[in-house]
Order: C-alpha cells, then sequence, then structure tokens
C-alpha cells in the first residue's frame, strides 16, 4: 500500500495528491488499486486506468458485496478477488 486516494474523508481529491500518487505507483509497481464498494469511485478508476492496474473492490464487512452473507464468506470473497487480480501462484 502506498498511498489512499481520499487523503481525508470528506475532502476532494486534489490534481497535487494524484499526481503523486501516479508516482509513487509507477515508482512501486502497483499492481492494483483497492476501493470500498461504497465511496465514489471517480479518483480511484481514474488512478487505476492511468497506472493500468485493475480496480479492485474489495467487502468491508458482511453482506457489503454480493456473496459476502458471512464473515468466512467475506473473506473468501476478498482472497479470491486479490489472487484473481494479482496473479497468484501455488
Amino acid at each position: 500500500m502506498i498511498a489512499f486516494v481520499v487523503a481525508r474523508p470528506g475532502v476532494t481529491t486534489s490534481p497535487a495528491h494524484l499526481a503523486q500518487m501516479l508516482a509513487q505507483g509507477r515508482e512501486a509497481r502497483v499492481r492494483a488499486v483497492v476501493h470500498e464498494p461504497h465511496a465514489p469511485d471517480d479518483a480511484s478508476r481514474w488512478v487505476a486506468q492511468k497506472l493500468d492496474v485493475p480496480l479492485l473492490t474489495l467487502a468491508l464487512s458482511v453482506g457489503s458485496m454480493p456473496g459476502t452473507n458471512d464473515y468466512f464468506a467475506l473473506f473468501d470473497y476478498n482472497v479470491t478477488t486479490l489472487a484473481k487480480a494479482l496473479g497468484a501462484r501455488r
């Protein structure tokens, strides 16, 4: 993890912050942008597109994403989503 797209809750992300994130993301060779389900995704989607990486929406709580009806399903969903996007190897 290199940064949060929204630096402070309720405050619009500045162009300078986005530019800094792109520079850090390229340097760190970021492989995905993680997004929470109920937040606006404009800035996250833009950063993911600019870095040419997938935008992943992970479940934050039980029921926050389809198929996360219990605690175990929440972790299964998040681990599977991350593994698919990052090309997990066995």
